[in-house]
């Protein structure tokens, strides 16, 4: 195009060069045989004419690209670019490091053993995982002497391993049952925490019957629901507390850690308990 546009420049410089005229003027008329001008042009100011109509022709040209060359259209997404797109995402991961610590996910959304902040529970030696625990222990009057020392023993021992994330409620039942301090509330696993359990501990006394469907009842009309129940207790009672806990169970799936200590009276009853909600159990001898 551009070699084009030289050649036609220069034809109509050439046009002014090679042929002179005289155009009339309003009124004329031209007369035969009149002569005919020519225009002179020095060899300087024709090699300057044609250096320049030379250094248009020298530019170069820019040559179609393929259809192999065309650029990429910006708003198409490869295969490839989509698994680099991945790659590196997964590289931007990876440097930032895991988002939470070790350990499963309570029912209750509190962190299992080993988690961040340090969840989890163990009562007379059986663990379990969350951060929200019930402790439901007899104190009926079979638990005098060495077993209601244990017990005691236990429960301090338990509350001052959990960790400051957590929280707890004791459940005390006999013949009845009573939230610890007669506030059906959480109390957290604080300094102060655990400072008030210690002293309530030491209050508990055994008497009355073995009555452990009460204090079930308490344990699961809390809100937040408990991640796990621990059950103890040294005697038998009624089998009709095993369907009951499965119902008040159904929907709140939470686990139940089924303690039989002195003798194992009731420690059918309590597999069952144990087994539907995926709790476990274990007899401790005095």
């Amino acid at each position: 195009m551009i070699s084009v546009i030289a050649h036609v420049v220069f034809v109509f410089i050439a046009a002014f060069i090679v042929v002179g005229g005289r155009v009339g003027g309003a009124g004329e008329s031209d007369a035969p045989g009149a002569p005919v001008e020519m225009a002179v042009i020095s060899e300087a100011e024709l090699a300057s004419i044609e250096a320049a109509a030379g250094a248009l022709s020298a530019i170069p040209t820019v040559p179609d690209l393929s259809s192999e060359e065309q650029p990429a259209d910006p708003s198409e997404t490869t295969d490839r670019s989509i698994g680099d797109e991945a790659a590196r995402d997964a590289m931007e991961i990876s440097d930032v490091g895991p988002l939470s610590g070790g350990g499963e996910l309570s029912a209750g959304g509190g962190l299992g053993l080993g988690g961040s902040g340090g969840g989890g529970a163990s009562f007379f030696g059986v663990e379990a995982s969350g951060t929200r625990f019930a402790f439901l222990v007899d104190v009926s009057g079979s638990m005098e002497g060495k077993r209601m020392i244990s017990l005691r023993e236990q429960l301090r021992k338990s509350i001052a391993g959990l960790a400051q994330n957590c929280s707890f409620v004791v459940v005390p039942f006999s013949s009845a049952a009573q939230v610890m301090g007669d506030r059906r509330e959480w109390r957290e696993s604080s300094d102060s925490g655990k400072k008030w359990a210690n002293t309530l501990v030491e209050m508990l006394a055994p008497s009355g019957g073995t009555e452990p469907l009460p204090g079930f009842e308490i344990v699961f009309s809390m809100r937040p629901r408990p991640d796990a129940i621990y059950f103890m207790t040294d005697g038998e009672f009624n089998e009709a507390v095993v369907d009951r806990v499965a119902a008040l169970n159904r929907m709140a799936k939470v686990p139940i850690h089924c303690i039989c200590f002195g003798q194992e009276g009731g420690g059918m009853l309590m597999k069952t308990i144990s087994k539907a909600s995926k709790g476990t159990y274990r007899f401790v001898p005095e």
